[in-house]
């Protein structure tokens, strides 16, 4: 087994690990990094979940959002110091959270404080600090995440949802698959959620997500899009240097999913662009909800 290795995935009650190169996690999520490790021919083993529990550790924060809101901007930015790792939506993460109903709560905290550790590990040189970006609808899990790392701070990324669903729209990822999300998580029962178009499912879970996060408005540190640059390096709560800071203000000069290219702001280009289908699922399942988010948060 290489000293250098991560969690991949929690399946079938066994745990897959994936050798990787001791080197930090450049890609914009994790699902790309362990492709590259395949790829450079990584060996794969699996042990019992057990394995887990044999060390834990604490993230730094817990990054919340609501998808296509520069949460990964704000992962990039908060990997950039050479002492930080940033952990971008980790399929393992996603696993332990969705896919082990039966799993005492117990279980599931020591499987998700282990792997906070593995991915520790798996650096060459340690990092000091450890910030993970969870998957969008690990929103509806917070609870359990903080009973799991009641010291990380739990940051919430959001941004309006025209221009989110925009995004989906174009390009839709896992959020738009009806079962990732429980219907009653929406208020819903599964036929009235199957009834739904992509874009009104997608809008759905979006207004699920600003209740969610006005049901959770003490635990969370609110940022929108607009100042999300400027805001992050200032949290209080995350105590970063002046070095650090201007390290992640350079990175965040790049576009966060294709570092090569200049960020380019969208936010216009969105807006008039909209599809009147969309406008109207923006409207009719999310609007209302991202307001009261607004007016809560102010």
């Amino acid at each position: 087994m290489s000293p250098y290795a991560a969690p991949s995935r929690l399946t079938q009650g066994e745990v897959e690990w994936r050798a990787g190169d001791g080197g930090r996690f450049t890609e914009p999520f994790f699902e790309e990094t362990l492709a590259r490790w395949r790829r450079a021919g990584g060996a794969a083993w699996t042990t019992p979940p057990s394995a887990l529990e044999a060390d834990e550790a604490d993230p730094a924060a817990l990054i919340f959002h609501v998808s296509r809101c520069g949460s990964t901007l704000a992962t990039r930015m908060l990997g950039a110091p050479a002492h930080h790792l940033a952990v971008s939506e980790a399929p393992v993460v996603d696993d332990i959270l969705r896919r082990t109903p039966d799993a005492p709560e117990t279980r599931k905290i020591a499987w998700l404080r282990g792997a906070m550790a593995a991915f520790a590990r798996s650096q060459t040189r340690p990092p000091e600090r450890l910030f993970v970006k969870l998957d969008a609808w690990h929103l509806f899990e917070l609870p359990l995440l903080r009973r799991a790392f009641p010291a990380a701070p739990t940051l919430f990324i959001y941004r309006d949802p025209l221009e989110v669903l925009v995004s989906l729209s174009r390009m839709p990822s896992l959020m738009t698959v009806r079962d990732t999300v429980d219907p009653a998580r929406l208020g819903l029962t599964e036929d009235e959620r199957n009834r739904l178009s992509r874009d009104e499912l997608a809008a759905a879970v979006q207004g699920a997500l600003y209740r969610t996060a006005l049901d959770h408005r003490e635990a969370l540190i609110g940022i929108g899009y607009p100042e999300l640059v400027d805001a992050l390096p200032r949290l209080p709560a995350l105590g970063l240097t002046p070095e650090e800071r201007a390290v992640m203000r350079a990175a965040a000069t790049a576009d966060a999913k294709s570092p090569d290219q200049d960020f380019t702001p969208d936010t216009a280009r969105k807006r008039a662009e909209a599809p009147t289908e969309v406008r109207e699922a923006a409207e009719r399942w999310a609007r209302v909800d991202y307001r009261e988010w607004l007016r809560a948060s102010a």
